[in-house]
């Protein structure tokens, strides 16, 4: 078989984005020349029609029967990305305005006075929000920044924990919108085998085989108690420490703050209590409401049936309005003080929404080019079953890192998955954990990935000093999961598995403590 024949180009667009992400740190244009080059190869290096075939991935197509393909940006659930960012950045914007960011971080700087309690307060509110990835690392983002920023936590360290917290709780949360998202595709997969049954009780009965979110979570936790600074990590601890910038390179690459010429109002830390928390009341009423929970008040049809990302637009769509008129009431500011307020927060968002416009364009010109073929290629032949779950934990963390979105892995992966596992005698849930877990390693390893630009927003630090930052931790959990895979693939017992992982684990966490454990003094002794 050729090389031609194996789609090998499609790897070459993703590949020459990330290179020139780290070699220029220009996000967008590094895409735009990823994207150009694979619309030339689609278009067999015709630029006129590789200007169309931009144009078709990313708006999309009208067919002659005038039904619309959808591109990109115009895919329904894209679409409410779109205006969820916006709807967070106007909130996030009504929130700065108020004052009250700070003030939740003075009134909370009495107990959380130590990097070690900022970092573990960041990773308990990320487990505790499990909702959605984007809401729960932008509202995270929001709360904790001004609390670590005054415990001198590197901006790099910060959005470590909101992207693998965020990652891992929301592949094991059984209430949050991928939840709903994995088991749409679950059932897919299970009436293309031919079998019967709940994909949402599947699901839970998978979350033990999942080894990477469980060890990322337990990782993030870890970290922030002994103060774990691998690499370049502890060289962003270390500049936060001892000259006080946290931050080497911005999100956007502008150094100009958009807040700076904003009145900042002297708000109380309910002024950003009371919207988080009617936020998050009705992203859990939506989820019930669109799952049908009202009419027939059945919680495993409901999460089969819910619509994670319509229930977040629904709730922001409210939520935002509320935000405003409850801030006038307050005498934060006049209506249009408000509204400006809002613009400034979308316009500091907008920059993360292009650069996602973009990432999914990019996944869907290496998807038509083939990558997914590329990389199952790699791995064809008799592959033993005892081995199928650790081969496709490395095919989905390969597939994530180029084309940047885990959901579209999970859209590829998970129908063909089922019916694979139960024709081959492999075990289904590693094999479905080893999908959502690879896919989960992937993105945390690639400046492409939707969370990775997310959480470097929230986090307001440049996409590559995150991922450079983030990488040996995330390679860590996946090696060791990768063990794990293996030993239950042979042993085919769960609990030699978690003893092996455990072990495996437990003298990792003690090197990494001698070589690069730090220490968390409190402020008030640093004098």
């Amino acid at each position: 078989m050729s090389i031609l024949e194996l789609s090998f180009w499609s790897i070459i667009p993703p590949l020459l984005t990330i290179a020139l992400v780290i070699k220029t740190r220009e996000v967008i244009v590094s895409m735009c020349i990823g994207i150009a080059l694979g619309c030339m190869l689609l278009a067999d290096l015709n630029p006129l029609r590789a200007l169309e075939t931009f144009v078709n991935t990313m708006i999309g197509v009208l067919n002659e029967d005038n039904t619309i393909l959808p591109g990109s940006i115009t895919e329904s659930e894209n679409c409410m990305v779109i205006l969820s960012m916006i709807m967070i950045g106007a909130m996030i914007g009504l929130l700065v305005k108020s004052g009250a960011p700070v003030a939740l971080a003075e009134y909370l700087s009495s107990r959380i006075n130590s990097k070690k309690r900022a970092g573990l307060m960041t990773c308990i509110i990320g487990t505790l929000l499990l909702i959605d990835d984007y809401f729960d690392t932008l509202t995270n983002g929001t709360i904790m920044r001004a609390i670590s920023d005054k415990n001198k936590v590197s901006r790099e360290k910060l959005t470590y924990y909101l992207d693998s917290t965020t990652y891992a709780i929301c592949q094991i949360s059984p209430v949050s919108s991928w939840v709903a998202f994995l088991a749409s595709l679950m059932a897919m997969g299970l009436i293309s085998a031919g079998i019967e049954d709940n994909p949402y009780k599947l699901l839970l009965e998978s979350i033990p085989y999942n080894f990477f979110a469980i060890i990322s979570l337990i990782m993030v936790y870890v970290v922030a108690t002994f103060g774990i600074n691998i690499g370049a990590m502890g060289r962003a601890e270390k500049r936060a420490e001892t000259t006080g910038k946290l931050v080497e390179h911005t999100f956007s690459g502008d150094e100009e703050d958009e807040y700076a010429n904003m009145k900042i109002s002297d708000g109380s830390a309910k002024d950003m209590v009371i919207p988080v928390v009617v936020l998050v009341a009705l992203v859990l009423t939506f989820m019930l409401y669109t799952g049908g929970f009202f009419q027939h008040h059945s919680i495993s049809e409901t999460v089969n049936n819910m619509d994670g990302i319509l229930a977040m637009t629904y709730a922001f769509i409210i939520t935002v309005p509320f935000t405003m008129l409850y801030m006038w009431f307050r005498k934060i500011g006049s209506i249009d003080d408000l509204i400006s307020a809002a613009f400034v927060g979308i316009k500091s968002i907008m920059y993360a929404v292009f650069v996602l416009a973009f990432g999914w364009t990019l996944g869907n010109i290496s998807k038509d080019l083939g990558i997914t073929d590329f990389m199952i290629s790699l791995f064809q032949g008799n592959i033993p079953p005892m081995i199928t779950p650790a081969i496709l934990f490395i095919i989905c963390a390969a597939m994530t890192f180029a084309i940047g979105g885990g959901w579209t892995t999970y859209a590829i992966m998970i129908p063909l998955i089922v019916p694979f596992a139960v024709a081959t005698g492999s075990n289904l849930f590693l094999c479905l954990t080893a999908v959502i877990g690879g896919a989960g390693l992937g993105a945390t390893c690639s400046p492409l990935a939707d969370t990775s630009i997310v959480a470097s927003s929230a986090g307001e630090i440049a996409i590559l000093d995150h991922i450079k930052t983030q990488l040996p931790y995330a390679l860590i959990c996946g090696g060791i999961s990768l063990v794990g895979y293996l030993v239950v693939g042979f042993m085919e017992n769960l609990l030699i598995g978690y003893i092996v992982v455990a072990a495996l684990f437990v003298v990792t966490v003690i090197f990494l403590k001698i070589k690069w454990g730090g220490n968390n003094v409190r402020l008030d002794e640093d004098a």
